[in-house]
């Protein structure tokens, strides 16, 4: 099974989902003592906090889906931000 394979059919799950989408935030470079805590609240969150918009979904092509923003120097969590308000802020 090739690497792509193996993580489609992981995020079918709740758990592998969850362990992939932590993995992502840690490669990207965040660095956080709970990622059980910020992963269930990135969860639940409902709206961009910045904009307020609702959160769309990956691919609807409308800019909204949710990304788990953070800062590029220290790795620490900031926000639950649209993809555009992410873009733009950096």
């Amino acid at each position: 099974m090739k690497y792509g394979e193996y993580i489609r059919e992981k995020y079918k799950t709740p758990q592998g989902k969850k362990e992939v989408i932590i993995k992502r935030w840690k490669t990207r470079g965040l660095i956080e003592e709970d990622y059980d805590k910020i992963y269930e609240e990135y969860q639940n969150a409902t709206n961009c906090q910045e904009c307020d918009v609702v959160f769309g979904s990956f691919g609807d092509k409308t800019g909204t889906y949710k990304v788990m923003d953070h800062c590029h120097d220290t790795g620490k969590f900031r926000n639950y931000l649209c993809v555009g308000c992410n873009t733009r802020r950096g």
